[in-house]
C-alpha cells in the first residue's frame, strides 16, 4: 500500500505522478501508473479524504471480476453511488438498483442486448464508425489539438440516435 498521512490519506502519493503527466490527463492514468510501478498484482487501495471515500483500484481484469462479481459485497452498491447518479438519472436506475430490482429491469432491457438483435445492427454500427474514424482522419491531417472527448460525444449521440431509430 502507498504511503499513508493521517491528514492527507494518498494524495501527497499522487503528486509525482500528476506533476509526470500533461495537466488535462486523465485521472486514471495516475492510477494505472501508481499500479504499474509499485503494484504488478494490479490492485490497491487509496484514501482520497477529504474529495472522496476510499478506493479500492483494481488494474487487474481478474482482479476487478472477484470484486465485482465473486463476493458477497459485490452486490451490494456503495452509498454514494446513489447520490452521484441522482444529478445525473434523477432517481433509480440500473447502476444504483439492489440485485432483486436490478435483476427485474436487467431481464426486461436485456432483450435489446441479445448477440441476434446486435446482429442486425451491425451495419449501423460500422457506418457510424467510419464516419467517426473520417472525423478523427481529418483532425489528425489538421495538425491541431481538439478536444476528444467533445467528438466523442457526438459520435455516441449519433451511435445512440442510429441503433434507436434503426428498424
Amino acid at each position: 500500500m502507498p504511503k499513508h498521512s493521517l491528514l492527507f490519506g494518498h494524495l501527497l502519493v499522487m503528486k509525482p505522478y500528476i506533476d509526470q503527466l500533461p495537466p488535462d490527463a486523465h485521472p486514471a492514468y495516475y492510477f494505472g501508473q501508481i499500479a504499474k510501478e509499485n503494484f504488478p498484482e494490479g490492485v490497491y487501495y487509496l484514501d482520497m479524504w477529504p474529495f472522496f471515500g476510499p478506493l479500492l483500484v483494481c488494474t487487474s481484469l481478474t482482479a476487478a471480476i472477484d470484486a465485482t462479481q465473486k463476493t458477497a459485497l459485490a452486490f451490494r452498491k456503495p452509498d454514494f453511488l446513489a447520490r452521484w447518479f441522482q444529478a445525473i438519472a434523477g432517481g433509480p436506475n440500473l447502476f444504483t438498483m439492489e440485485e432483486n430490482e436490478w435483476r427485474y429491469w436487467n431481464n426486461i432491457f436485456s432483450v435489446g442486448f441479445s448477440q441476434a438483435h446486435i446482429s442486425k445492427l451491425v451495419p449501423n454500427i460500422v457506418h457510424e464508425a467510419l464516419a467517426y474514424r473520417e472525423l478523427l482522419l481529418e483532425h489528425a491531417k489538421d495538425g491541431k489539438m481538439f478536444r476528444l472527448d467533445e467528438e466523442t460525444l457526438w459520435f455516441t449521440m449519433d451511435m445512440i440516435g442510429s441503433l434507436v431509430l434503426y428498424e
